[in-house]
């Protein structure tokens, strides 16, 4: 027991906005397994919020007019899940299980020295839909390794998302040494996440060898892809308004396989072509017209502009396909003006010369 009662537990709330850390007192000598769960998914204003494995719509129907500048100005605002962070919620649960305590100090998957190597073990997990992983860190400390690192890594491989839900870590410590273990939640099947990521790997190769050569500039390639996107996909608008949206149309895999999205998957579709093509890309997470939206920002022969696919393929009451440059290479001032985002999060757009 004199052993035993050197190993503590300790909680570590990981996962809130801008990477707070809530700390749980390690009581006296005994043992706590102090488990968080963190959803995925934040406090939305968006069109579909998603929790208990509900869908629920909350706004009525978008204005859906086969006129090109009505249907541009009243088209909707995509379903989107791309306002994802990883939030706290105080759903703490205790075991005083000494055998597991030490079990787990013992065994781990990896062991990491830097953070860099801590966020290349949890990016590995996610792209291979791991249900868990176990890391020991050392020169351990919680303002640095902790879950927000989804988040960022999320946020810089959009594309690797078919399905996460959430995750739950619990740090297991004695001494100076920590084991992390961190589980995983998906909305579907790993098996078929992985047949959904192979599927678009194979299109999305395909496409590229089809529409891009290598004499074209930056604007050619990223013309040659809107236009790709918005041609060969339509907007999942039906089950939009149903509220019954698949977790295929939020990826690129409902855009390049089955051709047909919502806004998470058009920017997720361009930010994946795009980057293959050799022109760099970023997805953006914000509103639009007061609805949680995404789009992308584009860098062309050295300044950034931005790009909206979804805006730019407006739903047609006839369900004629309208090919649209309104949202094709904008400024940031341009596209304020019925989007909205944290300007400090992305590189600032000042290019007009491309917009048509």
């Amino acid at each position: 027991m004199k052993v035993l009662n050197k190993f503590l537990i300790l909680l570590i709330v990981l996962g809130a906005t801008c990477g707070i850390v809530y700390k749980e007192n390690i009581v006296q000598s005994c043992y706590k397994l102090l488990n968080y769960t963190a959803s995925i998914y934040g406090n939305k204003s968006a069109d579909i919020k998603r929790g208990n494995n509900k869908v629920q719509t909350q706004a009525g129907k978008a204005g859906n007019k086969s006129d090109l500048n009505k249907s541009l100005s009243n088209a909707p605002s995509s379903s989107t899940q791309s306002d994802k962070q990883i939030d706290v919620n105080d759903n703490i649960g205790k075991d005083n299980s000494q055998t597991q305590i030490k079990d787990q100090l013992e065994v781990y998957d990896y062991t990491v020295n830097t953070y860099d190597e801590y966020y290349n073990v949890i990016k590995n997990s996610l792209e291979n839909f791991k249900d868990s992983v176990s890391i020991k860190i050392n020169n351990y400390n919680s303002s640095t390794y902790n879950l927000t690192t989804i988040n960022k890594i999320l946020d810089d491989y959009y594309d690797i998302d078919y399905g996460v839900q959430g995750a739950s870590g619990t740090i297991y410590s004695s001494g100076n040494i920590y084991v992390i273990k961190i589980q995983f939640k998906y909305k579907l099947p790993k098996a078929q996440m992985l047949d959904m990521k192979n599927k678009t790997e194979i299109k999305a190769r395909e496409i590229i060898s089809k529409i891009i050569n290598p004499k074209m500039n930056d604007l050619e390639k990223e013309t040659a892809i809107h236009d790709y996107i918005v041609n060969n996909t339509s907007y999942d608008y039906d089950n939009y308004i149903k509220g019954t949206l698949p977790e295929q149309s939020f990826t690129d895999y409902g855009v390049l396989v089955l051709g047909k999205a919502v806004c998470e998957g058009y920017s997720k579709a361009m930010f994946r072509l795009l980057n293959m093509a050799g022109v760099q890309c970023y997805v953006v997470k914000g509103t639009a017209n007061g609805e949680s939206h995404a789009w992308n920002i584009v860098k062309i022969n050295g300044n950034y502009t931005e790009v909206d696919a979804t805006f730019d393929d407006p739903v047609t009451t006839n369900g004629k396909k309208i090919l649209s440059y309104r949202y094709f290479d904008l400024s940031d001032q341009q596209m304020a003006r019925d989007h909205q985002w944290d300007l400090n999060k992305y590189p600032k757009s000042n290019t007009t010369v491309y917009n048509r």
